[in-house]
């Protein structure tokens, strides 16, 4: 790259984007994994598209080092830089993607027709064939999750030709503009193709999750209304929601689908209610309450705490409900776990059907790693694949980082993909050093979104009692501090942090401890 510069392919630049965000945390990955990598030029500058808002929100100089030195870190190259520019559209994030296929409200036009303001111009490039199993686990799943659909779906969207590109430029056009009589666009679902059934790998890990997301999909408000899955981080919750949000768009092309993080439903609200438009909340609640036929909400540990938030989600959840409206609902944690949540809404949850998913057994962790390769066309050999597996097995988005980590890093040093120098590739990763007691405590405060001053207090409340045990125990298990030191970070005696040892020791299966010491030894890079 010295003396001559590489031009890399769409997926190149995919790969090396997405190693480059693997690390930051799950707020600015969110917004970040939908920014879109466009070249890398010859000054060694990653240039990504990026809508303004994200633009402006990540452009800041703090977070500026911190994605250059990512860049540097997960290519090896010095000097390189990462640079946003606005996208040639105003749509909003996961409204289009490389692989948007033609449905009922998009259609393919051909390259050099006249645009209109729902175009959005994207360089054309081949998408891999991925394989598919003719043997689903979860298909013997559905039929449970299944009872009382009776109407059957079909495909209402008749497929377009695909247009032709120019081989001088390789660019066409993708049509935004909704062609159904409703005017449902899809980028006001928020929704992206990346995600969907038929990339979903199943295991015995998800199997029931994704029988019952199918059945959700098949039939949106008739059964399993509304649906709850929760799991650690990176273990195929949000993955599943689109694939849900995807198909119902498809097939069902009058509702309404939205698909939104908690996060952003907060800060919508806090908006509203801070500014004090007039007619504001009526436009809020007209939005979420009336306009919508399927809500898909993600991460909802992000409103613990938020009180007015959750009373006006609960009043959202009534409306879509009572309107026969499918909710469907992810979370770290069951909502029995999920602290300041009212009685009323938790009663309501259990109402549903709630879905823990497990982290992947090694076979399924290879199967994923295959299928990822193959839809990046590299065919990887079984060793490579075993040790990327068994080297990491907390969650999905570890596994595929490290895989892309190796295919970068391998295809930038021109060098083939063999176990030999994928164990260089990752040998900064394995050697991580172990955390430090801070680090224990404020990934443990983050995690269960409490203050380290409540952590350490004198409350006997179990919301606040079993935090502290895991991270009493994650102290021990972690680091060299004695037990009468690690009760002295947390003003208590050592007796204290045995008895808080044994009752994890003696409750390995306990969903709330398995999930909580899955995600934050996944937060603290422990393997």
């Amino acid at each position: 790259m010295d003396s001559e510069h590489i031009a890399f392919t769409e997926q190149d630049l995919r790969e090396i984007w997405q190693g480059c965000i693997q690390n930051v945390d799950a707020t600015m990955l969110k917004f970040l994994k939908e920014a879109t990598p466009v070249d890398f030029d010859s000054n060694n500058c990653l240039i990504v598209e990026a809508a303004p808002f994200i633009i402006s929100r990540y452009s800041d100089p703090q977070r500026q080092e911190l994605l250059n030195r990512l860049l540097v870190e997960h290519t090896g190259i010095p000097n390189a830089t990462v640079a946003f520019v606005p996208k040639a559209s105003s749509v909003h994030p996961g409204s289009a993607s490389i692989n948007t296929p033609p449905t009922a409200r998009a259609a393919l036009n051909e390259p050099g027709k006249t645009t209109s303001p729902f175009d959005r111009v994207i360089i054309n490039s081949p998408s891999p064939a991925v394989s598919s199993s003719s043997a689903d686990p979860s298909d013997a799943i559905l039929e449970q999750f299944s009872v009382g659909i009776g109407a059957k779906t079909t495909d209402l969207a008749q497929q377009n030709s695909e247009g032709s590109s120019s081989a001088a430029d390789n660019i066409q056009i993708i049509s935004q503009k909704p062609t159904d009589s409703l005017s449902i666009n899809y980028g006001d679902t928020h929704l992206s193709r990346e995600f969907t059934f038929e990339n979903y790998v199943c295991g015995e890990n998800n199997e029931i999750a994704v029988g019952a997301a199918r059945s959700v999909a098949q039939g949106p408000g008739a059964e399993n209304n509304p649906l709850f899955f929760y799991s650690g981080v990176g273990l195929g919750k949000t993955h599943l929601m689109h694939a849900i949000g995807n198909y119902i768009f498809d097939h069902y092309p009058t509702k309404r689908v939205l698909y939104m993080p908690a996060e952003s439903f907060l800060n919508e609200y806090i908006d509203v209610a801070f500014n004090k438009k007039r007619g504001g909340f009526q436009e809020f609640h007209a939005r979420y309450r009336e306009n919508i036929d399927v809500l898909l909400v993600d991460d909802m540990q992000f409103m613990i705490g938020k009180e007015k938030t959750l009373e006006e989600f609960f009043h959202t959840f009534e409306a879509i409900k009572n309107n026969k409206g499918q909710i469907v609902i992810s979370s770290d944690r069951p909502p029995n776990e999920l602290p300041t949540i009212t009685k009323r809404m938790t009663s309501r949850l259990n109402q549903g059907l709630i879905i823990d998913i497990q982290a992947p057994k090694l076979e399924t962790r290879i199967a994923i790693l295959r299928q990822k390769a193959g839809q990046k066309d590299y065919s990887i050999g079984n060793d490579v694949l075993s040790f990327i597996a068994e080297s990491y097995f907390a969650n999905v988005r570890d596994l595929e980082g490290a895989l892309n980590r190796v295919i970068t890093i391998c295809s930038l040093q021109g060098k083939p993909i063999t176990l030999e120098n994928a164990k260089e590739a990752l040998k900064v990763e394995t050697q991580a050093n172990p955390p430090s007691p801070e680090a224990i405590m404020k990934a443990v405060v983050d995690y269960f979104n409490i203050s380290e001053n409540v952590l350490t207090s004198n409350s006997r409340n179990q919301t606040i009692v079993k935090p502290r045990y895991i991270a009493m125990y994650l102290m021990n298990e972690l680091t060299d501090l004695s037990l009468t030191d690690i009760g002295k970070i947390f003003e208590r005696k050592h007796s204290t942090v045995i008895h808080a040892r044994d009752w994890i020791n003696e409750n390995p299966e306990d969903p709330f401890i398995k999930n909580s010491l899955v995600n934050l030894r996944s937060m603290l890079k422990i393997k």
